[in-house]
């Protein structure tokens, strides 16, 4: 199932492709200034969608290609997800530090009852095995011991309640812990790593290894109305791993201007749990703080 902001996202995708393929006002104004920015000579061009990769879009320029990652977003509803993954993952392709890599897994909730961190794997065979008796006398512990607050503790039991059965983003749900409940050790830990890596882990969120991802296309949103704006790829790395490491109130990481969070619950199918990216780290930014104090490109009244 397609969220609508999803579909949002993938409408104004194919919008700004037959506008680029057309050759209409709003599709000419984007390569004048894509290929202006980028000093870039360009007399035949094409574009086309390109799914699941950073950039949602392919330029062709002559014999040029150029990604464009599109970031769509209304004023009330600032922010768009960029990536999320397990773990596991990201010690895989980062080289994460052991303490970090337990303190992310406390952070997710992939640890076992011992809090000590677990394949995905494993939890989700445990979440299987796992009796509802089980899983509420777990649930009250932790919530006696102060880390599950009671708003969790009764979300979570209406949850296994209502599908009769423990799904793994639940019990990670039960298990996890915020960085502002950790001991300071890891929290020093996750800060010295993620302020020395910063921009190469911010560029790598937001491009991947796409070498070809030369530019952001910002889409704003206003009722009807919508703004476009082309930032280099450069400017928006820089915009977004500026400011330091923090944790915020609500115990998630902030990446200069990036948050880092849990990617909670599990994906539901008419009325049954399918999980599909419980427990993932979850990264966001705010588009808006890309286009601060500029003007957009061009603007278009959606029909």
């Amino acid at each position: 199932m397609v969220s609508r902001a999803a579909r949002r996202g993938f409408n104004i995708e194919r919008r700004v492709v037959e506008a680029i393929n057309s050759g209409d006002r709003i599709g000419l104004a984007l390569v004048r200034a894509i290929t202006e920015e980028l000093n870039l000579p360009c007399e035949r061009f094409s574009a086309r969608r390109i799914p699941r990769r950073k950039s949602d879009i392919i330029l062709e320029c002559d014999d040029r290609v150029v990604g464009i990652s599109v970031k769509l977003f209304r004023p009330d509803a600032d922010y768009n997800h960029v990536e999320r993954n397990f773990v596991d993952h990201y010690a895989s392709r980062w080289g994460l530090p052991e303490q970090v890599y337990v303190a992310l897994k406390l952070f997710v909730g992939e640890v076992d009852k011992e809090m000590r961190p677990i394949p995905t794997d494993e939890l989700v065979r445990e979440a299987k095995r796992m009796t509802l008796e089980a899983f509420k006398q777990e649930a009250l512990g932790r919530l006696r011991r102060g880390l599950l607050s009671r708003r969790d503790y009764e979300s979570a039991l209406n949850k296994v309640r209502r599908y009769g059965r423990v799904s793994p983003g639940v019990l990670g749900k039960i298990r996890r812990l915020r960085f502002t409940q950790m001991d300071d050790i890891l929290r020093e830990a996750v800060k010295r790593y993620f302020r020395a890596e910063k921009k190469k882990i911010v560029e790598d969120v937001l491009c991947g290894d796409e070498a070809y991802l030369l530019v952001f296309l910002v889409v704003k949103r206003e009722n009807d109305l919508v703004h476009y704006y082309i930032i280099r790829r450069r400017e928006v790395v820089e915009i977004y791993s500026s400011g330091d490491i923090r944790f915020t109130r609500a115990g998630n990481l902030m990446l200069g201007e990036v948050v880092l969070q849990r990617k909670g619950g599990d994906h539901e199918v008419r009325g049954v749990w399918r999980d599909i990216a419980a427990n993932q780290l979850q990264f966001k930014i705010r588009p808006s703080l890309a286009i601060r104090g500029r003007e957009p490109l061009i603007s278009e009244l959606l029909t």
